[in-house]
């Protein structure tokens, strides 16, 4: 992720409407966390189909959490535990630290467990690749115009 980036509002017009607005917001989080958890992906070399595990505000939007499962293409699975941040950091270092043999183990005995599961819909994750690829062409020349 580019920490200088900015946004733009494209295609506005005088009758766009307060939904229309929103549902652009959106979509742009979705997609910039898409950029992430492939970028995740590819560095940790992760195979396609490794479970999305996820927790949060955006959870409990079921709109909004269904978006970001259409855009990924791939099921998302809740956790139920409000305190699953604090949990995966606990799991994390304890497999660091040797206190665990792995991931699993770890998981198992701290008892974070998965809850709800989306899954895609593969019409909606075509029609918003095409448009991810889209907003990322437009990215790729908005960035090549020089900044003065």
């Amino acid at each position: 992720m580019d920490e200088h980036a900015t946004g733009a509002w494209l295609h506005l017009r005088h009758d766009t409407s307060r939904e229309t607005t929103l549902y652009a917001c959106n979509e742009g989080v979705a997609f910039s966390v898409a950029d992430a958890v492939e970028s995740l992906f590819t560095g940790l070399q992760l195979p396609p189909g490794t479970e999305i595990r996820c927790s949060g505000g955006g959870t409990r939007m079921p709109n909004y959490l269904q978006l970001l499962c259409d855009t990924l293409g791939q099921p998302l699975t809740v956790l139920p535990s409000s305190d699953s941040t604090a949990l995966g950091a606990a799991i994390l270092a304890g497999v660091a630290s040797r206190t665990y043999a792995g991931l699993q183990p770890a998981v198992q005995a701290l008892g974070l467990t998965a809850g709800e599961s989306r899954h895609p819909n593969p019409e909606r994750h075509s029609a918003l690749a095409r448009r991810r690829e889209h907003r990322n062409r437009l990215r790729d020349e908005y960035l090549s115009w020089p900044l003065e």
